[in-house]
């Protein structure tokens, strides 16, 4: 079995899997406020109570702006995919809208949790060592397809002309791969985002600048 294998490689000190464990328990533990704010959102049926009080007849009118205002934000956040603050959602949305290069949304979405509005600029809101972190994933990603599939392939080749009895606890790392491929992603999303808000913003300076030259 995979999990007596994992044991007895720890015990025995395989440094490689040590690793990979430890590098895929930092992985879910650093996107636990995702999954979780996933599923509080599901059990909390957002939608339908504030669609109930704004229909409620014993809800005052300008309470009911209020609630309309709300349920708005969690249809834009729903349909974009953006889970994020109000502001910088709209920030996002907004590069997103005026994209030169055709950005995808999907690149927003990953991005959405590690951007942060400062002094009214739209920047990164990971450190250094985060940064370097989602490297680490993508890279160890990577290796796991790159050394898994063909292992795959030679099994099944084993498996069939061989007899050898056929790994089947081996597929386990391909989700495994996915998971850390798909966090890792993110900060290719962050740098495309970026980049392109950037572009964005030389694009505006260039034009203030000959409107004020027109204007001499």
């Amino acid at each position: 079995m995979f999990s007596d294998s994992l044991i007895n490689s720890i015990v025995n000190n395989d440094v490689s899997l040590w690793v990979l464990v430890t590098i895929v328990t930092i992985t879910v533990i650093k996107s636990h406020k995702e999954i979780l704010q996933t599923f509080t959102d599901f059990k909390a049926n957002k939608f339908k109570k504030l669609e109930n009080a704004i229909a409620c007849e014993w809800v005052s009118e300008d309470k009911k702006e209020i609630l309309k205002a709300e349920l708005e934000q969690l249809h834009i956040a729903e349909a974009s995919g953006i889970k994020c603050s109000v502001e910088l959602r709209n920030e996002l949305l907004d590069v997103y809208r005026r994209s030169i290069r055709g950005i995808r949304l999907a690149h927003f979405q990953r991005a959405a949790g590690l951007t942060k509005i400062e002094n009214g600029n739209l920047t990164s809101g990971v450190s250094t060592l985060e940064k370097y972190w989602y490297y680490i994933e993508l890279v160890t990603a990577t290796c796991l397809w790159v050394l898994t599939i063909p292992v795959i392939c030679f099994s099944i080749y084993a498996t069939l002309y061989h007899g050898v009895e056929f790994p089947a606890s081996i597929f386990l790392f391909l989700p495994v791969a996915g998971i850390l491929a798909y966090d890792g992603a993110k900060i290719i999303s962050l740098n495309h985002v970026l980049t392109e808000y950037r572009s964005l913003q030389k694009q505006t300076m260039s034009k203030d600048m000959k409107t004020v030259d027109l204007d001499f």
